[in-house]
Protein backbone atom coordinates (compact mmCIF):
# COMPACT_ATOMS: atom_id res chain seq x y z
CA UNK A 1 0.00 0.00 0.00
CA UNK A 2 2.73 2.24 0.81
CA UNK A 3 3.88 2.47 -2.89
CA UNK A 4 0.55 2.99 -4.14
CA UNK A 5 1.14 6.90 -2.75
CA UNK A 6 3.87 6.75 -5.02
CA UNK A 7 1.80 5.69 -7.66
CA UNK A 8 -1.18 8.37 -7.59
CA UNK A 9 -1.07 11.10 -9.75
CA UNK A 10 -3.95 13.21 -8.43
CA UNK A 11 -5.96 14.09 -5.09
CA UNK A 12 -8.53 11.39 -5.51
CA UNK A 13 -6.11 8.34 -5.98
CA UNK A 14 -3.76 9.47 -3.43
CA UNK A 15 -7.24 10.28 -1.32
CA UNK A 16 -8.28 6.03 -1.77
CA UNK A 17 -4.16 5.20 -1.10
CA UNK A 18 -4.08 7.30 2.43
CA UNK A 19 -7.78 5.55 3.25
CA UNK A 20 -7.15 1.99 2.16
CA UNK A 21 -3.76 2.57 4.42
CA UNK A 22 -5.39 4.16 6.84
CA UNK A 23 -8.14 1.36 7.15
CA UNK A 24 -5.71 -1.53 6.66
CA UNK A 25 -3.16 -0.45 9.63
CA UNK A 26 -6.57 0.50 12.17
CA UNK A 27 -8.38 -2.46 11.56
CA UNK A 28 -5.85 -5.48 10.36
CA UNK A 29 -2.64 -4.14 12.35
CA UNK A 30 -4.27 -3.09 15.10
CA UNK A 31 -1.70 0.58 14.42
CA UNK A 32 -4.13 3.26 14.97
CA UNK A 33 -1.63 5.71 15.70
CA UNK A 34 -0.06 5.04 12.65
CA UNK A 35 -3.25 5.22 10.49
CA UNK A 36 -4.26 8.32 12.05
CA UNK A 37 -1.86 10.52 9.40
CA UNK A 38 -3.56 8.65 6.65
CA UNK A 39 -6.90 9.02 7.84
CA UNK A 40 -6.34 12.23 8.02
CA UNK A 41 -5.17 13.19 4.58
CA UNK A 42 -7.62 10.98 3.28
CA UNK A 43 -10.16 13.07 4.67
CA UNK A 44 -8.59 16.35 3.72
CA UNK A 45 -7.94 15.38 0.01
CA UNK A 46 -11.49 13.54 -0.58
CA UNK A 47 -14.02 14.96 1.89
CA UNK A 48 -16.74 12.87 2.35
CA UNK A 49 -18.91 11.01 4.91
CA UNK A 50 -16.33 7.70 4.13
CA UNK A 51 -13.36 9.45 5.08
CA UNK A 52 -15.12 11.57 7.56
CA UNK A 53 -16.32 8.49 8.91
CA UNK A 54 -12.92 6.82 9.41
CA UNK A 55 -10.75 9.24 10.50
CA UNK A 56 -13.33 9.62 13.25
CA UNK A 57 -13.15 6.52 13.97
CA UNK A 58 -9.57 6.39 14.39
CA UNK A 59 -9.59 9.55 16.28
CA UNK A 60 -11.76 7.88 19.08
CA UNK A 61 -9.70 4.89 18.71
CA UNK A 62 -6.47 7.14 19.96
CA UNK A 63 -8.96 8.32 22.73
CA UNK A 64 -9.41 11.69 21.02
CA UNK A 65 -13.22 11.48 21.59
CA UNK A 66 -14.31 14.96 20.83
CA UNK A 67 -12.56 15.32 18.00
CA UNK A 68 -13.64 11.77 16.96
CA UNK A 69 -17.52 12.78 17.60
CA UNK A 70 -17.11 15.55 15.89
CA UNK A 71 -15.49 14.45 12.37
CA UNK A 72 -18.47 11.49 12.89
CA UNK A 73 -21.00 14.12 12.64
CA UNK A 74 -19.99 15.49 9.33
Amino acid sequence: LQSALSYAQDDSSRARAHYEMADVLARNIRDTPGALPHAEEASRLEPCSDTHFLHGRILYWNGAYAAGQEELEM
